[in-house]
């Protein structure tokens, strides 16, 4: 899966605390918050505060989002997060989402797809090189697989 670069803006100062929890969530959807106030925002000392987060956005970013308001910022999380569960297609859930293979959709769904490319395949065999995508599922996936490979080194030095 693709890590997006999420950058979040806002007019408020006291959405601070706001900010830091959605920094958390986005982060542990594997993806990388940028915000300004943290020391891996990129800085230019020549150009202004303002002209910094242009430069951030339209180099750096895949979605930009501007908070105004506490409740337009908890509305915007929510939206994400129902997004990222029940319409993103992840790469290494096969191109399901976390809410089918949560819900048991994905054996049905994976199986059906496993039978549509081996018709094409039948059908059209001039088209295909080798054999047909492999659709079956890993049983453990992570959101972060390296994090999760760094924790079972640490589990296994320990042991």
């Amino acid at each position: 899966m693709r890590q997006l670069s999420v950058f979040v803006s806002s007019t408020c100062y006291r959405l601070k605390s706001l900010r830091e929890h959605i920094r958390e969530s986005i982060a542990g959807l594997g993806h990388d918050p940028v915000l300004s106030e943290y020391p891996s925002f990129p800085v230019s000392p020549d150009l202004s505060t303002v002209e910094n987060c242009k430069k951030t956005v339209k180099d750096r970013t895949d979605i930009f989002v501007l908070f105004v308001e506490v409740e337009e910022a908890r509305l915007w999380v929510t939206q994400f997060v129902d997004w990222y569960n029940d319409q993103h297609c992840h790469s290494a859930l096969k191109y399901l989402t976390p809410g089918q293979r949560h819900r048991g959709e994905s054996s049905a769904l994976l199986t059906q797809r496993a039978q549509v490319y081996q018709l094409a395949r039948q059908k059209h065999p001039l088209r295909w090189s080798e054999g047909t995508r492999n659709w079956k599922l890993n049983d453990s996936v992570y959101l972060n697989p390296e994090k999760a490979k760094a924790q079972e080194k640490d589990y296994m030095k320990a042991a």
